[in-house]
């Protein structure tokens, strides 16, 4: 019987996101065959295109590879340094045109919700989500309607990647494109 999957505190489902993957592989650090690999965004110097997701969750991964997989800049400086080192080499990291960005409140990471389905967000009719996902096409000079987050697909441009705070449950976005 294989492993559970890690939990990841701040991704909670990086499966259904697609940064792991269903695929018997050897993982190149731990040199287990896992049924499962994280195939997303791994920043180091060699050429690794997957590791285990047990490899990231224990921080095997970030110490024998030299490996971090998200990109933790604009920190707010009340976010403790333990939560910033979880964020940037012992959790999966998501799929970006420009590269990864995380989302941080002034004490804490956000949770990482999923990449946006436009029409999706607008038939749950969540205020919240909605705001979220315009402030982040504003920030990046999109200067967008609810009606027009529609035309937003997954891996579409511009995309939109949600997060919520685990305290306020507020939700935040982040934009990018090419």
């Amino acid at each position: 019987m294989p492993d559970p999957l890690p939990v990841f505190e701040y991704f909670p489902d990086p499966l259904s996101n697609g940064c792991v993957i269903e695929k018997e592989a050897e993982c190149v650090c731990c040199g287990q065959v896992r049924e499962h690999m994280y195939v997303g965004p791994i920043y180091c110097s060699d050429d690794i295109t997957e590791v285990c997701p047990w490899c990231i969750s224990s921080g095997e991964a970030a110490l024998k590879l030299s490996a971090s997989f998200n990109d933790v800049y604009a920190v707010p400086n009340g976010v403790p340094r333990r939560i910033v080192e979880i964020i940037d080499r012992r959790t999966p990291g998501y799929e970006t045109w420009q590269g990864n960005r995380w989302l941080f409140s002034d004490t804490d990471a956000l949770i990482f919700v999923g990449e946006v389905n436009g029409a999706q967000i607008l038939a749950e009719q969540n205020s919240e989500k909605i705001k979220a996902c315009l402030d982040a096409l504003r920030d990046r000079q999109f200067n967008w309607t609810a009606e027009k987050l529609g035309q937003i697909a997954i891996a579409g441009q511009p995309a939109i990647y949600l997060f919520q705070d685990r305290q306020t449950k507020t939700f935040a976005a982040y934009a990018d494109y090419t």
